[in-house]
């Protein structure tokens, strides 16, 4: 009965991201996807017989990272992020890069995808989403090129270049945090698969897009974006100094959740202090924390128990069974690739960590690797691989770019599978 109630639940939030997104309640848009996750979650504890007490224990657990610590690390981490988005940081840095490349689309397309690329090392990939593809949709427009090159340029970068760091995609932060993984040890071994992976991704996008990119810009960027630069050094020097501690937090023994929120916490009331002093609004903070992913909240409670009752179920017993019959570092990077775009990556992430959790200790950190590499790439197969594709997929809708699902699998199928498998491979080397 777990079982059923898991794949129903998973299978009707695929269909509500594909065909109610959003829905009116109230007078308010409420996004679906959460929603029938925590309605799944409450069908699970009437009728699985799941043992309460055993799930307490481990919501609760004291670890490095339970579900709790988890939502606390990503939503404070990401709106460090918000907030130099909300001040216009990340518009201003692009406009000033497209700005000086001349109507070179060529030039134009490197030195976005580089920006694009180390932005998306320090923050969340979703944010990057959000930010780029209205500024490249509205770059594009007004150059008369077309937009294809650079918004799949976004959706694959962000997803590539997301490998190198844990806060790079909640993915990552779930399945090395469950593995006491720390900050510096996972950069160092998922740095040279996240470079090599971007930069060849790079050179296959180019390649396809090559014919594009030969045309001439004909409208030079000359949109200015004004920036409180009080407000900028103030979240990068936040921002800065979280990822210096993140990578320190094994020496200090401070668990990175506390560091993200204390970081977070400290941001809106410096924030908060100098508006009131100023007498200036409060409208940077009231949007920073709008736009904070609250229903990561419910989505990922939710989700916690109906993996917790597919555990006590045991039914992870037996895909770890049938992936024991491969190599792990291809078995569970090809599976978690190939399930990512079946119910999602965040939903495969949590059922894969239970199959980790099975896996001999001397293979472990190969078995999670690959995982994130898997989850971290399965949209580069179709956008339902990644929350952040739906959302890329749901905002070109929104500005009436239509890519139909052939297109898309037909642009990125290549890309995507030579990326896996190159990932994979420099994994299997490093580790």
């Amino acid at each position: 009965m777990a079982l059923i109630v898991f794949v129903s639940t998973v299978i009707l939030m695929m269909i509500s991201l594909m065909f109610y997104p959003k829905i009116r309640i109230f007078k308010k848009e409420v996004e679906t996807y959460w929603v029938v996750i925590v309605l799944g979650a409450v069908v699970a504890l009437f009728t699985t017989q799941m043992n309460l007490d055993n799930l307490l224990q481990s919501v609760f657990k004291d670890s490095e990272m339970n579900p709790i610590k988890l939502v606390t690390f990503f939503i404070s981490m990401t709106i460090l992020s918000i907030y130099l988005n909300e001040i216009g940081f990340f518009q201003k840095v692009a406009f000033l890069v497209l700005k000086n490349v001349n109507n070179d689309q060529n030039k134009v397309f490197l030195f976005f995808s580089i920006l694009v690329s180390v932005l998306t090392i320090f923050v969340s990939n979703d944010v990057i989403i959000l930010t780029f593809i209205p500024i490249m949709i509205y770059f594009c427009r007004h150059a008369k090129i077309n937009p294809l090159p650079y918004l799949f340029a976004v959706l694959v970068f962000a997803n590539t270049f997301s490998l190198i760091l844990i806060v790079g995609n909640p993915t990552n932060v779930y399945l090395a945090t469950n593995q006491n993984i720390s900050f510096l040890d996972y950069m160092q071994v998922m740095l040279i698969p996240g470079i090599v992976t971007g930069l060849v991704s790079y050179l296959l996008l180019w390649f396809i897009f090559r014919k594009d990119l030969a045309k001439s810009i004909e409208v030079p960027v000359d949109t200015i974006v004004e920036v409180d630069q009080s407000k900028m050094i103030l979240g990068l020097v936040h921002l800065g100094l979280t990822l210096i501690l993140l990578t320190l937090s094994n020496l200090i023994d401070l668990e990175m959740w506390l560091i993200t929120i204390v970081a977070a916490t400290s941001l809106l009331l410096i924030t908060y202090v100098i508006n009131k002093v100023k007498k200036n609004s409060q409208h940077l903070i009231k949007s920073t924390l709008k736009k904070a992913p609250w229903t990561f909240i419910p989505l990922i409670l939710g989700m916690y128990v109906l993996v917790d009752s597919v555990k006590q179920n045991g039914f992870h017993i037996e895909v770890f069974n049938f992936l024991n019959n491969f190599d792990t570092t291809f078995g569970y990077g090809v599976s978690s690739f190939l399930l990512a775009n079946v119910m999602n990556n965040l939903p495969m992430t949590m059922f894969i960590q239970l199959v980790i959790e099975e896996v001999p200790q001397a293979l472990v950190l190969k078995a999670t690797y690959a995982s994130i590499i898997g989850a971290n790439l399965g949209v580069l197969l179709t956008p339902f691989g990644a929350l952040a594709g739906l959302m890329w997929y749901d905002l070109l809708k929104h500005h009436e770019i239509k890519i139909s699902m052939g297109k898309y699998f037909k642009t990125l199928f290549i890309l995507g599978v030579v990326s896996l498998i190159l990932s994979l491979v420099i994994l299997e080397i490093v580790i």
